[in-house]
């Protein structure tokens, strides 16, 4: 998993570079990089994705920034077990259904999942190049603090984004589970680790730190 986890992040090192936004120096922060920086509270609940291939997967992500802190919470149930589950949040506005299998071969697979979903802004590994793995039952919990100005500058994103309306996507079903030819991998990532499992579109649910959602 090293070898695929150091591939992933250079893929999506390469892809942030590239669609970060004009590059030109200002002294006054842009909207964008405001909008990445407005405190509150996000939610958004996971629901399955190519469920004939990895069962009924459903969780929560929480997201709460406070200041220039980030806290992020991810519990997903129902996941293929002992399984490394890539996780990230995209920058599109919606999740996959099977209108997106391009090839008929009935599965969403990483490719054409990403048409809805689009690329990825946020990998939630948190900068530690560690993704979670699920336990015998197919649980895990994570969970991660992280600066949001050094977490901009360790992905070279030279403009923010808002985290309203933007998609969290869990990933990855075993090897053991038998793929046509015709599924396709993304992200630098094999065609059985960019299997999206799991989608939910995040919404804001509090401004301030009034709200507290606690740990689930």
């Amino acid at each position: 998993m090293k070898t695929m986890s150091s591939v992933f992040m250079s893929s999506l090192l390469l892809t942030l570079a590239a669609c970060g936004g004009d590059s030109s120096s200002s002294n006054s922060p842009s909207r964008n990089q405001l909008l990445v920086t407005e405190g509150g509270t996000y939610e958004a609940r996971l629901l399955s994705l190519n469920e004939h291939l990895a069962g009924d997967v459903h969780g929560k992500l929480q997201l709460k920034v406070t200041g220039d802190d980030m806290n992020v919470q991810v519990r997903v149930n129902g996941a293929p077990s002992g399984t490394t589950h890539f996780q990230s949040i995209h920058m599109s506005d919606s999740c996959p259904t099977l209108s997106m299998d391009a090839n008929n071969d009935g599965i969403i697979d990483g490719r054409e999942g990403a048409q809805a979903f689009g690329d990825i802004a946020v990998p939630l590994d948190m900068g530690n190049k560690v993704f979670p793995s699920s336990d015998a039952a197919g649980n895990y919990k994570y969970e991660q603090t992280r600066s949001v100005a050094k977490m901009m500058g360790d992905l070279k994103l030279k403009s923010g984004f808002g985290f309203q309306g933007k998609q969290v996507v869990v990933y990855g079903v075993p090897e053991s589970v038998t793929l046509p030819d015709s599924v396709s991998g993304n992200f630098g990532l094999s065609k059985h680790a960019a299997i999206p499992i799991a989608c939910g579109t995040i919404i804001k649910i509090s401004d301030g730190s009034h709200h507290d959602g606690g740990k689930y």
